[in-house]
């Protein structure tokens, strides 16, 4: 089974938009874990609506307590083999679900569309990353020192590379439009404090 993990922050009906192409596309097992940060009420009436509530679990934060220390709170309560953790402003327009578990052999470490990195890093970006629950487990999850978020990607592939696995790019027809980006200007700072966090973590390894 596949673990889907969605973040929200104040953004119910994009998420569940986001839900509703996941699930028209599904080919697999799966079970829907949705982190809500800065949790409103009103929120539950939106994503408890048209879907059968065995597949769908909630976690609610009363603080926006970011990507990051969300994610690895879905990480934790998932019960699947399959870690898939997609952004809730990405759009699945195709079915992948089946064609990377059927890809997912012992050396790969993450599947997704790919990126190549500045710092010359092959990487699989968080807004569509799917990876093994027990692998990710086993390296510590998501680093939170980088804090809301930015570079943790790139550091879990860098991690998962520096031990012998493929980063492996199988593209599908995705979306992701960047509505829940948290401002151009708030981004570029998190960028550079990160890049330096990223920098300092990995000065002395190849």
């Amino acid at each position: 089974m596949i673990s889907v993990i969605l973040i929200n922050w104040k953004k119910p009906v994009l998420t569940k938009r986001c839900w509703d192409f996941i699930h028209a596309n599904a080919d697999s097992e799966y079970e829907l874990i949705i982190i809500e940060n800065e949790n409103e009420d009103r929120n539950r009436e939106i994503f408890y609506s048209g879907f059968p509530l065995k597949r769908l679990k909630t976690i609610s934060n009363k603080e926006n307590v970011g990507f990051i220390k969300a994610a690895n709170q879905g990480i934790k309560e998932a019960e699947g083999e399959f870690i898939c953790l997609i952004n809730n402003d990405a759009l699945i327009l195709s079915k992948f679900f089946k064609t990377y578990i059927e890809n997912y052999k012992d050396k790969v470490g993450v599947i997704g569309p790919m990126k190549l990195f500045a710092e010359g890093v092959d990487f699989i970006e968080g807004s569509c990353f799917f990876i093994k629950k027990d692998l990710i487990e086993s390296i510590g999850c998501f680093d939170e020192r980088y804090g809301i978020g930015c570079f943790e990607d790139v550091d879990v592939c860098k991690t998962l590379q520096s031990k012998g696995y493929e980063i492996l790019q199988i593209p599908f027809h995705y979306q992701h439009t960047h509505a829940t980006t948290f401002g151009i200007e708030a981004k570029m700072k998190q960028t550079e404090i990160n890049r330096k966090i990223f920098r300092e973590k990995w000065k002395n390894v190849k």
